[in-house]
């Protein structure tokens, strides 16, 4: 038997819990996914310690549209960085996405073009979903090396934002003869947020031509 004054000592375990990152669109894909990370479809889940920082994020992706970023609403809501520290509950992050004119595209094929994609017998670009189509297909790893392409009509860009052509990873390497028409009111400023480098009607090329194009209206920014 012990007999006096005892303290007794509370020993503590840190809770972990479940952080979501939902894609937050129809058809999303997830084009990195960090260790630790697990799940399907438009979901990625992991567990994050009490008080810890969420660690490198997934990239979602989808086709004619911009990523902005993670945040804590589906609409609204704060920005979510890799250093956001975890909150003692479950919690689930939201992708935000401004739409482009590549959007638009999807259903747009060079055989609906017009022409055969020639010197003498260029592709027709005659419209924002035309040219749109180009910068939907570079980010999807096409290069339109060895195509020409002539625009026949005045273009205007107004109401979405621009997804330039030709990237970093695919460069645009065809030839594009703006044959002196115009384009206007092309913008790479999502929702006033300076997303992405390599801006501009093309964002990449490589070995390509590009001539006779005249922009005259828009505001084109992007990373400094």
């Amino acid at each position: 038997t012990t007999t006096g004054n005892r303290t007794v000592y509370a020993h503590w375990t840190v809770n972990s819990y479940t952080l979501t990152a939902d894609a937050n669109i129809t058809g999303a894909t997830f084009t990195s996914v960090p260790s630790g990370w697990s799940g399907s479809g438009t979901t990625r889940t992991r567990s994050v310690t009490y008080n810890t920082s969420y660690g490198t994020l997934p990239t979602p992706a989808k086709e004619g549209y911009i990523f902005l970023g993670w945040y804590t609403a589906a609409s609204g809501g704060s920005s979510v960085y890799s250093s956001t520290t975890m909150g003692a509950g479950n919690t689930r992050i939201y992708a935000h996405w401004e739409r482009t004119w590549a959007a638009d595209a999807v259903d747009v094929n060079l055989s609906g073009l017009g022409g055969s994609g020639t010197t003498n017998d260029p592709y027709v670009i005659d419209s924002a979903t035309d040219i749109a189509f180009l910068a939907l297909q570079t980010s999807k790893n096409v290069t339109f090396d060895g195509k020409y392409f002539k625009q026949t009509t005045n273009i205007d860009l107004e109401g979405k934002t621009w997804l330039p052509i030709g990237n970093a990873t695919t460069a645009f390497q065809g030839s594009y003869d703006g044959n002196g028409y115009l384009i206007t009111n092309i913008t790479t400023i999502a929702n006033g947020q300076l997303n992405y480098s390599n801006v501009g009607l093309f964002g990449y090329t490589r070995n390509a031509t590009i001539k006779n194009v005249n922009i005259i209206s828009g505001n084109i920014r992007g990373y400094d």
